[in-house]
């Protein structure tokens, strides 16, 4: 091989490696959001669950860096849950923070839908959860 074949092979190696890694990195991106977006959906089902199962209210918080569950009585509230919040996996999250209240039957109380944002890199995500637990990613 000559100077120049091997100055071409190289360089036709060092794009097809930078390609490749640009490709990784938005697959990284991808897989963090479907994470977080799956931790958020769960959260809210078993919030809902918990609610039914202990007969009193349940609430959720879902913040940037913790999601927790708690069952709400009249004298006490006993955590049920505590997991890292989307930012463990580097997913920014908006807004920032929600409450959402289950009743005994299941059903939440307040705002009838509420809007998560989640992005990391290049790739944004909604995630719009009804009063009745329903949740849509967009």
């Amino acid at each position: 091989m000559t100077l120049v074949e091997t100055l071409m092979a190289l360089t036709t190696a060092g794009i097809m490696l930078a390609g490749a890694a640009y490709g990784a990195g938005r697959h990284r991106d991808r897989l963090a959001i479907d994470r977080a977006q799956g931790t958020i959906l769960i959260s809210y089902r078993r919030a809902q669950s918990a609610a039914r199962a202990w007969g009193r209210p349940a609430e959720l918080l879902v913040t940037s860096d913790s999601i927790v569950i708690r069952s709400i009585g009249v004298a006490d509230s006993v955590e049920l849950l505590r997991i890292p919040g989307p930012t463990a996996d580097g997913v920014a999250l908006a807004p920032t923070s929600h409450r959402a209240v289950f009743a005994p039957s299941g059903l939440a109380l307040g705002p009838a839908n509420t809007t998560h944002s989640l992005a990391r890199g290049g790739f944004r995500r909604a995630i719009v959860v009804s009063r009745l637990g329903r949740a849509l990613a967009r």
